[in-house]
């Protein structure tokens, strides 16, 4: 993965972030996935993919069209983070919120110029790793601040937060195809070690103590 910035002539310096744990919000309650059947629900990109084989009919949008898509009946909910759901005000139309814990999402690094950084002194690039660190560690405790304030806001919004249970979780995650798979194959069509990749994270994810509703570098 590191070689990807480097074919870029960009050095990864760390200081990792990414958007909060995706959930759910619907004009209907959602406690298991028979729920969901027939129902159209807005997901950005990728995240369609977590409704395949669920019975719910994926319908592509982002944040620009997700509240109109709900309040026309274009949609009947939407996978969203709750950052952007409670700026959004989707718990207007959508009040039900399901923590249904999707996982979250990682949105970049701080790099620099990798044939410029070669050529700077090693304490400047040590400074410059410590300070992505830094930075790394404060963007993780402002993000956690602020998804409390969004679930506060949504919930002072007369939104109805609940949790999806481990059991319809699991089975949510069972009948998915192996999404995971599915893109890691399709990398290593194309010469990079896809498989490498999913089957190194997933077992960091278990020595860290995860545990996860499927193990998704299986078959």
């Amino acid at each position: 993965m590191r070689k990807l910035w480097e074919d870029l002539d960009l050095e990864y310096l760390g200081g990792g972030f990414g958007l909060e744990d995706y959930l759910l919000m619907t004009t209907f309650p959602v406690t298991s996935l028979d729920d969901l059947q027939g129902r159209k629900i807005n997901a950005p990109g990728p995240a369609v993919n977590w409704l395949k084989d669920t019975g719910a009919v994926g319908v592509s949008g982002n944040l620009t069209t997700y509240y109109n898509d709900i309040q026309t009946g274009v949609a009947e909910g939407v996978i969203v983070f709750p950052t952007a759901a409670a700026a959004a005000k989707l718990f207007e139309v959508a009040p039900y919120v399901t923590r249904v814990h999707f996982g979250a999402q990682f949105a970049g690094g701080i790099v620099a110029r990798k044939s410029w950084f070669d050529e700077q002194d090693p304490v400047v690039q040590a400074a410059l790793r410590d300070s992505a660190d830094v930075f790394e560690q404060d963007y993780r405790a402002g993000l956690e601040l602020r998804v409390a304030g969004a679930f506060k806001a949504m919930e002072d919004g007369g939104a109805k937060i609940s949790e999806l249970s481990e059991q319809e979780r699991s089975k949510w995650a069972t009948v998915l195809p192996n999404i995971a798979m599915d893109w890691a194959k399709n990398l290593d069509g194309k010469g990079l070690p896809g498989t490498e990749v999913l089957t190194t994270y997933i077992g960091h994810l278990k020595d860290a103590g995860v545990t996860l509703p499927r193990d998704w570098s299986e078959e």
